[in-house]
């Protein structure tokens, strides 16, 4: 007997696909490379909760739960699977009725054996297009500071080099700095001790 390896899933079964070790029927299939990096770059996804009300208005609880983990699920893995069984596992709703499943299903666009709501996808489009912008002007606002440090670095190099050479040339003898004056309070003569 081998154990499922999907992480959540607690059943013996030597059934189901093969993705470095047996994986039950019922357990959601592993994300492909490509869906796995997407994944990993935004952690997080947009919850626009005018649009979500809007989106939700006609569903239970139960359906709005289903709903939320299958948007979540599809954030994490780049899609949700379009097994009726897979997504009420993903959900915590097995079995899931079909008035439920009908209610959340529409949500969604099938591509063969899963499915995307294009609505978040579009988000993921959002993030991304504002991901490499920020990369792209991090990038040229680093390429101008090392432009303006290798600019002065060149200026104060000219500037010590003329300054050797005017101090070189220098017969005048300068005076110390003389302190500053003390602001306020008595004033000591000169054989008076501070303190």
């Amino acid at each position: 007997m081998v154990y499922c390896r999907q992480s959540g899933c607690n059943c013996s079964t030597i059934q189901g696909r093969r993705w470095g070790g047996s994986v039950c029927s019922r357990s959601p299939p592993h994300p492909g490379r490509f869906e796995a990096l997407m994944a990993t770059n935004y952690p997080w996804f947009p919850f626009y909760a005018a649009d979500w009300t809007l989106s939700v208005v006609g569903m239970n609880a139960t359906q709005r739960g289903i709903y939320i983990s299958l948007l979540a699920y599809q954030w994490a893995n780049g899609y949700a699977p379009a097994m009726r069984e897979q997504c009420a596992r993903i959900a915590g709703a097995h079995p899931m009725q079909d008035e439920d499943w009908d209610a959340v299903r529409v949500k969604f666009a099938v591509e063969g054996d899963r499915m995307r709501n294009l609505r978040l996808e579009e988000c993921r489009g959002v993030c991304k297009s504002r991901s490499d912008n920020a990369k792209r002007a991090a990038a040229a606002s680093w390429e101008k500071r090392a432009h303006s440090d290798r600019n002065a670095t060149a200026m104060q190099s000219q500037s010590d080099g003329n300054a050797s050479q005017s101090h070189s040339h220098s017969h005048i003898s300068q005076s110390p700095p003389t302190p500053p004056s003390r602001k306020g309070g008595r004033r000591r003569g000169a054989d008076s001790l501070p303190f």
